[in-house]
């Protein structure tokens, strides 16, 4: 932008010093001139601020590119801990079933033998103390119903936060594409601008309206440019955003945070009423 504002007051400058030049000692031929470096002087005008407004576009679009990606990288974190969370709950479930008899039928048969047996004397006492030793370590080693049963539904809301979550994350992907396509656009529309400056001020020097009818075509392509970038893009930006929003409230509706601290709680208060 300094660059085209330094090339504009280098080109005014000459514009007025050719004029001088020109003056008294050319008379009439002059005269043809000064309309048209005048209106050359508007459309560098013109086109210098159509490549502020590019500019600025280039700049916003930018901006809101870097906020959208910021916004889905941390989606792209809440993502990977519900999946971590799932895949931790899956190893300890998988751990907790390995430890369940490989045949349910066959272990009650057995320990229902063992209950059956009728002993008398020291033999009675001997076989109580390993109906205990076996009931304590049944106890402590074989997971209970309802811990599998808890294990179970919370890696259940887990793999569907992460599901969600993934759909989050996924659905910033269109907006991504449309505002780094939106930015490439602005910028042909700056160049557009730009090269337009060039050639008014040759149109300016050599008083050629060949160059400055080139340099207002443009000035022209460059708003066309403008126009139809940002009404491409609203068109995509806003259908992108809602599937954000979407997204968003699926994720919240499944999230499994505020039913995992319901059951934290409750394993809590059972721990502390052990005595």
């Amino acid at each position: 932008m300094s660059e085209a504002t330094e090339l504009l007051e280098n080109m005014e400058q000459a514009g007025h010093g050719g004029h001088e030049e020109h003056g008294p000692a050319h008379g009439p031929a002059t005269q043809g001139t000064k309309p048209l470096a005048k209106y050359v002087g508007i459309t560098m005008a013109v086109l210098g601020v159509l490549l502020a407004v590019c500019s600025a576009f280039v700049g916003a679009t930018r901006t809101e590119l870097v906020t959208t990606m910021v916004e889905q990288t941390n989606v792209s974190m809440r993502y990977q801990a519900a999946s971590t969370k799932f895949r931790l709950l899956q190893a300890n479930l998988q751990q907790m079933n390995a430890l369940l008899p490989a045949d349910p039928v066959r272990f009650r048969q057995i320990g229902q033998a063992m209950d059956d047996v009728k002993l008398t004397g020291d033999a009675a006492a001997m076989a109580g103390m390993v109906r205990s030793l076996r009931d304590q370590l049944l106890m402590t080693v074989i997971p209970t119903t309802s811990d599998l049963k808890r294990f179970v539904e919370v890696a259940r809301g887990y793999k569907e936060e992460t599901k969600a979550g993934y759909a989050w994350k996924e659905s910033f992907n269109d907006a991504i594409e449309a505002y780094e396509n939106a930015g490439e656009h602005y910028e042909w529309g700056m160049l557009a601008a730009e090269i337009g400056i060039v050639i008014a001020s040759i149109a300016l020097l050599l008083s050629s309206r060949a160059a400055w009818l080139a340099s207002i075509t443009l000035g022209v392509a460059c708003i066309g440019v403008m126009a139809v970038t940002n009404l491409h893009a609203r068109g995509e930006l806003r259908h992108a955003h809602q599937e954000i929003e979407e997204a968003r409230a699926n994720y919240h509706k499944v999230a499994n945070e505020e039913r995992a601290e319901t059951a934290d709680e409750a394993l809590f208060k059972s721990i502390e009423a052990m005595h």
